[in-house]
């Protein structure tokens, strides 16, 4: 018909087409009452009757209609209204406050009701309260939690489409994240009840009791603290802040209430446990609380609460008490280092470990505590007074504070010194120290450095540390070690090493060690060759191939003179049929690797000179020309066969001695049949100087084993004094020593013996006068290196060069500098003095 239109089914128009609008099968009305009456049908717990099908087609119908606001809206208003009443039936199971009538008798962590009280009012409950029915109160809001939370899945399901299609579009939330809105608006925040107040002060209040030893039911906390997770911060999304951190309201409402319980709780703990408890018991509980809150986090807390709650822990229960639980008395650090308790140390040092200053105050303890042992030994053993002086060559810290030693050790001056002692008294402190590091600490470097710089200032506090080492390794190192053998002697120089490296000053014990190797390999004493060396290998290794030179050279002496020897006595002898019946065993030394002897010109007897002669006729023109030979007789000891009117005897002395006997005493003297003889004519006839026959004379008159008879009585000897033959001397020994009677160790003195204070003056004379050259010789070698160098600089890289074997102090290389400025080595920059120019 003309002037009308009509589209059929499957026109098109503008070669697009065209599909007419379907109609609904149902009114919004009818569907949405259909809705309605299924999501009442789950919330009363009948969803078995409903056909999910169905209900899905009329939500998506509803939204294919475009009503899909509608639709949200009346979903929302039953949700809202199903949870109001969710939050009555909530708050009619509100626990209920009471006041407490006597203190809880299962309290077996906190026996303070007052702390308890306090903890509850800082949850928000009234002072000595009870929450009676509290853990029904959970029940009932976790009940009513997981039940909104499945019905809102049954609901989810059945409205997914609108999910999919209309929430998206509409910036609507999901229909299941609507549900949890609604019920922190309506539940837990409710305007008109105050759940989430009651929640917080029943969770805190049951989290208490469980602190206090009471079990709870963990499952309904974990629920509720779940719950708290799962709920948005509606302030954070309101203001379009959202992030990872601000999105639940779990620290909002919870959290931040259950950190500030915590603190308060552990901080009344703490001040109850160091008021009661020993340091042993007070790292026990602090172990086992913060055990019990790694439990706690896990069973029912978000995993974001543990470090913070494990802060607050090591803040109130560790890092506030360390000082308290360290000085503990009868109990603390120095009683646990003590008594050796491993478990313990251990422990302190794991919890210790989590603060930052807790290691730091245990090592200045275990520093302080060494320094108070090591006193106490260099007073006892030492022979030393204090150890705030060190001496001229030891150091300790002025700001250490050191106990005082006991009163025995220092009223009566300094006990005469015993090296041995003092060595194996700091033997056995390093090693103590030493094993705790490895068992207590897990070789912590810093708890290792701790020991050794302790041990270092105690070994360095004693001024004569490094003569006492070496007499200590000259002990073991002595053949006639009872109970040892090499592999004993072994361990133990092992462990001198430690101490050897721990002094500053190890060109003086080079000195000494030297001393006392010459004196045991001269007189044959040394336990074995191997041993020797292997010991200074040791030293090689610490301080290099030029610390240990000249007295492998010693060793090199030896060796060439004894095939010397074999090779001497193969030459057919021309002398007198008298010089058979002597047996020479000469040793020749080079002057370089060895130390300095006193030398004296002596008369030798008759029957010595021949052979004497024979030897240097040898030497001198058979096997080295241009050289020359002086004789070391301090160093030297004879074996004589005595024929006495009560017996035949070996008898070993030094050469001092011999020359008495068989110049004075001997067959065809004047004095063999006992007739005294004066010191005078003893003098004169050995030309031994005075201050050695003397003692000569004591050792032979008045030691143990006395040959000569001294006509005075009285230890001195001099002038006026007369001597005669023991006739009558026996003893049941074939063989006897004739020991020097002496009280120092320089010159002809004794082996082992201290060094007397004029003595060590004069070593540590050669000692500087020997540092001198060292230093000019750095400084040589670095300035002919680096050509030019500022003062500072060369003060450096010299106390580097050196601090193996001594520290030079920076006085001594500037004068240094100075000589060798004069000497033309070295001169000064014009433009800058403080910069010196290398002179080729």
């Amino acid at each position: 018909m003309q002037g009308t239109s009509s589209v059929r089914r499957g026109a098109k128009v503008g070669g697009k087409s065209i599909r007419p609008v379907r109609k609904p099968d149902k009114s919004f009305e009818d569907s949405w009452q259909t809705l309605a009456d299924a999501m009442q049908h789950i919330h009363e717990r009948r969803a078995s009757t409903l056909s999910f099908e169905e209900l899905y087609r009329n939500a998506y119908n509803l939204v294919l209609a475009k009503s899909g606001d509608r639709l949200f809206s009346g979903v929302e208003g039953v949700l809202r209204s199903h949870l109001e009443a969710a939050a009555r039936d909530v708050a009619a199971a509100f626990p209920s406050s009471t006041a407490a009538t006597a203190p809880n008798n299962n309290n077996s962590n906190n026996n303070n009701n007052a702390d308890s009280q306090n903890l509850l009012v800082l949850a928000g409950l009234p002072d000595n309260a009870v929450l009676t029915n509290a853990a029904a109160f959970t029940a009932t809001l976790r009940r009513v939690w997981d039940a909104h939370t499945t019905k809102m899945v049954m609901i989810r399901d059945i409205l997914l489409y609108m999910d999919k299609v209309y929430v998206k579009t509409a910036n609507k939330p999901m229909i299941y994240d609507l549900g949890l809105d609604l019920f922190r608006d309506t539940v837990l925040h409710c305007p008109t009840l105050p759940i989430r107040q009651k929640t917080v002060e029943t969770l805190m209040y049951l989290i208490l009791l469980e602190r206090q030893g009471e079990i709870i039911d963990r499952s309904s906390i974990k629920t509720i603290t779940n719950m708290f997770l799962s709920l948005n911060n509606v302030n954070a999304i309101a203001q379009g802040t959202m992030t990872t951190s601000s999105i639940s309201i779990y620290e909002q409402d919870f959290e931040r209430y259950f950190l500030a319980t915590s603190r308060e709780f552990y901080r009344l703990e703490a001040a109850h446990l160091l008021e009661t408890c020993d340091a042993k018991t007070f790292l026990s509980r602090v172990a086992e609380r913060i055990s019990e809150e790694d439990q706690r986090v896990v069973a029912y807390l978000s995993p974001d609460t543990g470090p913070k709650l494990q802060k607050i822990l090591e803040n109130v229960l560790i890092q506030q008490n360390v000082t308290s639980v360290i000085e503990m008395e009868n109990s603390g650090l120095v009683v646990m280092l003590t008594n050796n308790t491993t478990d313990d140390l251990s422990r302190m040092y794991r919890l210790f470990e989590r603060v930052e200053n807790g290691h730091h105050s245990m090592r200045d303890c275990i520093s302080k505590e060494i320094q108070r042992l090591g006193k106490s030994v260099n007073e006892l053993y030492g022979g030393t007074t204090t150890t705030s002086a060190a001496g001229q060559h030891g150091r300790l810290s002025s700001t250490t504070s050191v106990p005082s030693a006991p009163e025995s050790s220092s009223s009566t001056g300094p006990a005469p010194p015993n090296p041995v002692k003092w060595v194996e008294a700091l033997l056995e402190i390093k090693g103590r120290f030493d094993a705790l590091v490895v068992n207590a600490f897990v070789k912590n470097k810093s708890f290792v450095n701790t020991v050794n710089d302790a041990m270092g200032l105690v070994v360095n506090a004693n001024p004569k540390a490094s003569e006492y080492l070496s007499l200590f390794i000259d002990e073991n190192l002595k053949k006639g070690q009872k109970g040892k053998d090499e592999k004993d002697v072994d361990a133990v120089l092992d462990s001198t090493v430690m101490l050897f490296r721990l002094l500053d000053q190890k060109d003086v014990f080079e000195r000494y060690y030297k001393s006392h190797l010459a004196k045991r390999l001269l007189y044959g004493r040394s336990i074995s060759e191997d041993t020797e060396r292997a010991f200074i290998g040791k030293l090689k290794i610490e301080c290099g191939s030029q610390f240990t030179s000249k007295l492998e050279g010693m060793f090199v002496d030896m060796k060439v003179s004894d095939d010397m020897m074999v090779q001497f006595r193969n030459q057919p002898n021309t002398s007198s049929s008298t010089d058979e019946a002597i047996d020479l065993s000469i040793k020749v030394l080079t002057v370089t690797f060895w130390p300095s002897f006193p030398i004296h010109t002596l008369n030798y007897p008759a029957n010595l000179i021949a052979p004497i002669q024979r030897f240097e006729r040898y030497y001198l023109q058979k096997r080295h020309t241009g050289r020359r030979l002086t004789w070391l007789h301090s160093m030297g000891n004879a074996d004589l066969r005595a024929n006495l009117p009560k017996g035949k005897k070996e008898v070993n002395m030094n050469v001092f001695a011999m020359i008495v006997l068989l110049t004075c005493f001997n067959d065809g003297t004047a004095a063999d049949d006992g007739t005294p003889v004066t010191y005078t004519k003893i003098l004169e006839a050995t030309g031994i100087p005075e201050p050695e026959l003397k003692k000569t004379l004591q050792s032979l008159s008045l030691g143990k084993h006395r040959l000569l008879t001294k006509g005075k009585k009285g230890k001195e000897v001099g002038e006026g004094d007369e001597f005669s033959l023991n006739l009558g001397f026996t003893s049941p020994l074939s063989k006897i020593k004739i020991l020097t009677i002496s009280g120092g160790g320089g010159g002809g003195a004794g082996v082992g013996a201290v060094e007397t204070d004029g003595e060590r003056g004069e070593t540590m004379e050669k000692v500087d006068e020997e540092r001198k050259h060292q230093v000019e010789a750095a400084i040589v070698r670095i300035m002919k290196s680096r050509k030019r160098l500022d003062h500072n600089t060369l003060v450096v890289e010299v106390t580097g060069q050196l601090s193996a074997r001594f520290m030079p102090l920076p006085a001594m290389i500037k004068t240094r500098i100075e000589g060798l400025i004069e000497r033309e080595y070295l001169e000064r920059d014009p433009a800058d003095r403080r910069i010196y120019k290398y002179l080729a």
